[in-house]
């Protein structure tokens, strides 16, 4: 078995081997599923939401039940909602780990640049894909639990000390809309 990271291979047949555009963008579709798995996991959870809570809502307006209209109108709409949100949130996440991979290649793995990136899961679990990509897995679950960390801390840590951060224009910015980012030494 080849001991040489997966990343570097990729790295190295950029000058070596040609990729069609068809493998890379095969490739960068993979890495986007991966990276924010969980949040593709709440793409499925809301159109089922939708779709059902909107269908009983119909069938109430038929029967001229309001109350259960409304209340299951509400259940579609968030799930209408959860649609676009989960993935506003899945493509800035996938803008963290090319970002990340790019600085850990760079400078190797080093706490102050794992740090910033550790809002929220969703986030955490980007920047492991990105350590894991370059053999780093390890190291990044550490600082993780070091950072303490648990399995059910989904909401960023920043609205637990700071709830009014939510209204800020910063958060918005850093959850759904990262700048989208062209890295510098990989093709995904």
């Amino acid at each position: 078995m080849n001991s040489t990271p997966r990343i570097y291979i990729e790295n190295q047949s950029i000058g070596s081997r040609t990729h069609s555009a068809g493998y890379i963008w095969l490739m960068k579709v993979k890495m986007y599923f991966l990276v924010g798995r969980m949040l593709h996991l709440m793409l499925v959870f809301g159109l089922f939401l939708f779709l059902f809570s909107g269908q009983l809502a119909l069938e109430y307006v038929a029967e001229e039940q309001y109350l259960l209209t409304c209340l299951f109108g509400y259940f579609s709409l968030y799930g209408f909602t959860l649609l676009f949100f989960s993935q506003l949130d899945a493509r800035s996440r996938f803008q963290n780990y090319k970002q990340a991979k790019d600085k850990i290649y760079e400078h190797g793995f080093q706490n102050r640049i794992i740090k910033p990136f550790a809002y929220s899961r969703c986030q955490r679990e980007a920047i492991l894909m990105a350590a894991k990509c370059l053999n780093k897995e390890k190291e990044c679950r550490m600082l993780f639990k070091e950072m303490g960390f648990k399995w059910y801390h989904i909401l960023p840590r920043i609205l637990l000390q700071h709830p009014s951060f939510f209204f800020s224009k910063k958060y918005w910015e850093i959850t759904l809309f990262a700048a989208n980012y062209q890295s510098r030494y990989f093709l995904w």
